[in-house]
């Protein structure tokens, strides 16, 4: 997804369409009130004036204008330097994801993401009417499903399906452990849906 990245650097992107631009005339079907009130508490921990469109949140650590890439590939790089717990994830059934998570801090909040590809809409209205977009990694379902241990590690088989009107051959799961309140993202994981 981010060409020319780092060197040993894996980018796993989540797109999260926020909701305030949806009374502007026109509404973002991918939005979600969940994801905007997720980048207000980020706007919380890195300043009231850090709400906006594009934003870039890397590994829960540093925020960035969407399309400022020099900033982008600092952030990156930074990332790289941090300790990362190992997340592992399996299909045990079409609609079962195994996953196992150690090495990260003791009651990190673990969180299971579905994205889709290949999507695009036909903007009606506001400044890119007449203007068709692509999505790619568009977040469908954004949940937690529980914490590591005292010792770093977390393991459970989670039940995983798709919602009608989404494409199959377009999904990911993707993992990923994260601080609480919050802070850094310590690990992650994806894989093509089952």
């Amino acid at each position: 997804m981010v060409q020319n990245a780092p060197e040993g650097v894996e980018v796993i992107g989540l797109s999260e369409h926020v909701d305030y631009w949806d009374g502007l005339g026109w509404r973002d079907p991918f939005s979600s009130k969940v994801f905007t009130e997720r980048q207000d508490r980020y706007a919380a921990h890195f300043g009231p004036d850090k709400v906006y469109t594009p934003q870039m949140i890397v590994d829960g650590a540093a925020e960035l204008v969407g399309s400022d890439r020099a900033q982008l590939l600092k952030a990156l790089t930074a990332a790289k330097s941090r300790a990362k717990a190992t997340v592992t994830l399996s299909w045990r059934a079409a609609t079962s994801l195994d996953l196992k998570v150690t090495g990260a801090a003791s009651s990190s909040d673990v969180m299971l993401a579905i994205t889709e590809d290949g999507l695009s809409v036909d903007v009606k209205r506001g400044e890119n009417a007449g203007h068709t977009l692509p999505h790619v990694r568009v977040t469908r379902s954004l949940i937690k499903i529980g914490q590591t241990d005292a010792s770093g590690a977390f393991a459970v088989s989670v039940p995983a399906a798709a919602r009608a009107g989404w494409k199959t051959g377009a999904l990911r799961a993707t993992v990923f452990v994260q601080t609480r309140g919050l802070g850094p993202i310590t690990g992650a994981a994806s894989l093509p849906w089952s």
